[in-house]
């Protein structure tokens, strides 16, 4: 391990990693599972057994955020502990950008670990080869009961349950690992569940799901003071709560994926293990009428995080830092003890002596969806919609108040009284040094 990093301890004491390695021999195993589109608020409900694991058994950061609130870009900076804009996957369709010389995965492999990736991987990303540096793999795109999977090399139409699918082919891998079990491992499993058009799994149809409680932002009538996109956009809002229940059904089937493989972990003595359960992004429920992801509000790049490994990591704690999925490859990577093969824009979370004052989240015009980018802090959040693609040129900007205005309803650089207004210019300057930021000069 690498010295002098503090380690966030059971208790919530710090230690450095030089002690930590006198107790632990080998490097931990590293555990990555990712859903598709699960949001942070109203999800986790109907994961019991997730929460067991990872909430009970670990620590939970409620105000962690995806920087990039979309498939590629997200799953590019977990791998790569970048920004979009040093990955250059600023979209789905830019997938090819990604350099797996400069992966966690590639570090993980070259430094001796057991390398295993099951599911979902990239956008776009060809059926004909294989993810890099990942020893066994099935990887697909999409898909909830039929679907075709990269399966080691060989192209396969797999008509079983996607995510008990990836369930077996992780036990499978589990259990090869067994074999030479003085190596350490790897394991990176993503489900396509949430991900739209939901499919639940048969016995999961017509399960129970916790009542819609509409939040204050929830079918938002007024939009005046959001930009065009936002003001007129529409809602079928029986569509968005049928679609809301056909996610929550396909979340229990995601639970016993977690359990099968915790439980194994568990039994085979596997407890030096740091593990991470995480969505790509989040997903709006009707907030400004809005459905979807890939949008600059609390909802879209908000995501449920959850850290465990055993005697290192707090159980049943909640820390209330400023996290992201940019962080997961610096923090397995100083857990492990493995130098990365290049800077990362993260941050190792283990360090308890680090905290963010903001973070920069970040999109490039997709859609019907133009360039955004925003600075959120604890307590606000500063957004600069550009026109199309063209970052050089705001078209509109917002500011909320989070402690009065938690839903980011009223944009108080559109209410007409300027005494409320914060500085716009240093925050719009502070924005355009951190969406080039690289390494350490990101917040």
């Amino acid at each position: 391990m690498v010295a002098g990093t503090a380690v966030a301890l059971a208790g919530g004491q710090a230690t450095t990693d030089t002690e930590v390695a006198a107790a632990d021999t080998t490097p931990p195993n590293v555990l990555f599972i990712v859903t598709d589109d699960q949001r942070l608020d109203g999800t986790m409900v109907m994961m019991p057994q997730t929460r067991q694991w990872f909430e009970q058994g670990g620590t939970f950061f409620p105000q962690a955020v995806a920087t990039t609130p979309l498939c590629c870009p997200s799953r590019s900076g977990i791998f790569t502990g970048d920004y979009s804009h040093n990955t250059g996957v600023k979209t789905n369709r830019s997938a090819t950008f990604l350099d797996p010389r400069f992966t966690l995965q590639r570090s993980l492999h070259d430094a001796g670990f057991f390398t295993g990736m099951f599911g979902k991987y990239l956008n776009e990303w060809s059926d004909l080869r294989g993810p890099p540096y990942i020893d066994r793999y099935s990887v697909f795109d999409s898909g909830y009961n039929s679907y075709r999977a990269n399966e080691q090399g060989t192209l396969k139409q797999i008509n079983q349950y996607s995510t008990n699918y990836i369930r077996d082919q992780a036990l499978a891998f589990l259990q090869e690992s067994e074999t030479n079990d003085s190596q350490p491992w790897f394991l990176y499993l993503a489900t396509y569940a949430p991900h739209l058009p939901a499919v639940p799994e048969a016995q999961y149809a017509n399960a129970p799901i916790a009542d819609f409680v509409p939040n204050p932002a929830t079918w938002e009538a007024d939009r005046s003071d959001k930009p065009p996109w936002v003001a007129f956009s529409r809602l079928d809002q029986n569509a968005t709560l049928s679609n809301r229940a056909l996610q929550l059904r396909t979340l229990p089937s995601v639970d016993n994926m977690v359990e099968s493989v915790m439980q194994w972990i568990q039994a085979n003595g596997e407890s030096n293990t740091i593990a991470v359960f995480m969505s790509d992004n989040g997903y709006m429920w009707g907030e400004h009428m809005l459905e979807q992801k890939n949008r600059p509000y609390i909802d879209s790049v908000r995501v449920p995080m959850y850290w465990r490994w055993p005697g290192h990591i707090a159980e049943g704690a909640t820390d209330n830092r400023m996290v992201a999925n940019i962080d997961m490859a610096p923090t397995a990577l100083a857990a492990t003890g493995v130098p990365p093969a290049a800077q990362m824009d993260g941050h190792n979370i283990l360090d308890n002596t680090r905290a963010r004052n903001r973070m920069l989240t970040e999109f490039e015009y997709q859609g019907d969806v133009p360039s955004w980018a925003g600075l959120l802090t604890q307590t606000s959040h500063y957004i600069e919609n550009y026109r199309r693609g063209d970052v050089r040129s705001i078209a509109f900007r917002e500011y909320y108040d989070l402690t009065s205005d938690p839903y980011e309803i009223d944009n108080l650089l559109s209410d007409g009284n300027p005494a409320n207004d914060p500085s716009v210019a240093s925050l719009s300057a502070q924005m355009a040094e951190d969406r080039v930021c690289a390494g350490s000069n990101c917040p």
